[in-house]
């Protein structure tokens, strides 16, 4: 039978009234708003938990020194946000000025401090990251994963399986294709094209999956190399992103030309044909024709070819 999940008025996917709400309660530029919900505080970095579920887990060194050189000469223009766990904190989201101040070797930061749930932290941290502008194909699969995960209360692993079957049905498991439709629409995404070109993402191996994840090579160009056996993934990932490819990225048709030249030309087929307990006795006289004919054709091709 089926689990509606409106039994309550609402919908748990489909409502995302919510969420924007929450969200709209924490823009942290609007400082009276931040009086309002209990104002900003200084928070010691070694109380800070970084959640290792977060999705974003790639950094630019470059980027963080630029950000750490603009605090140091103007000031945090932004708090980031919090919430609390006992007396620590875990950080929703604004990692990189976190980082940036760990680089300038900073005690504290400022930051709104919140009493959220962990699914609240879910999907702030979704409604967020989906408005960056590097967000990158990878993060965007773990995000929407990770928020189906926290609104149907089930685990990560479950909900890629269940978005393909949902993509061909209208309704499994308790879940209707309408609801988790509604989820997408809400973040300007489709569910038909998140299933065909993001979910396959999070099959790609370990190699594949970093190489993403640091945004060396778009993600196109990263299942080019899906085909290969991991040492030649590695070599790979060695070859197009250093050297040369680190000032002009690879075009796609150099990918699939140096993989068609690793992999080698396809092997030759071996045929063997054991007639070891073939009896031609047995056969019925169109067939010994039939035989006889293919056989001779045989014996000319080898003696043609061979």
């Amino acid at each position: 039978m089926r689990r509606d999940l409106r039994d309550k008025g609402t919908s748990k996917l489909a409502n995302v009234g919510a969420l924007t709400k929450t969200l709209a309660s924490l823009q942290l530029h609007n400082n009276q708003n931040l009086e309002s919900e209990g104002g900003t505080q200084q928070v010691p970095l070694d109380k800070i938990l970084i959640d290792p579920k977060q999705p974003r887990r790639y950094f630019s060194p470059e980027g963080l020194g630029k950000l750490a050189a603009s605090i140091e000469e103007h000031g945090q223009q932004e708090p980031i946000l919090l919430a609390r766990r006992g007396d620590k904190f875990l950080l929703v989201f604004g990692e990189r000025r976190y980082r940036s101040h760990l680089l300038l070797q900073r005690k504290e930061i400022w930051a709104v401090a919140r009493d959220l749930t962990d699914a609240e932290v879910v999907e702030i941290r979704a409604a967020e990251n989906l408005q960056r502008e590097d967000l990158n194909p990878l993060e965007e699969a773990d995000l929407f994963v990770g928020l189906i995960a926290a609104r149907l209360q089930r685990p990560a692993a479950e909900v890629p399986a269940l978005l393909y079957s949902l993509r061909r049905k209208p309704e499994h498991d308790g879940v209707s294709r309408e609801e988790i439709e509604a989820l997408f629409t809400t973040f300007g995404r489709n569910l038909d094209s998140f299933v065909t070109s993001r979910l396959p993402l999070l099959k790609l191996s370990p190699i594949l999956l970093e190489v993403l994840r640091q945004g060396r090579l778009e993600y196109t160009k990263v299942l080019l190399l899906k085909p290969l056996a991991a040492e030649q993934q590695k070599k790979a990932v060695k070859h197009f992103c250093s050297g040369e490819y680190e000032q002009e990225p690879p075009t796609h048709q150099a990918i699939r030309e140096w993989v068609a030249r690793l992999k080698g030309p396809p092997a030759k087929p071996r045929y063997q044909l054991n007639l070891a307990r073939f009896d031609v006795d047995k056969l019925t006289e169109s067939d010994r024709r039939r035989f006889d004919q293919a056989f001779q054709t045989l014996q000319q091709l080898v003696k043609e070819y061979g």
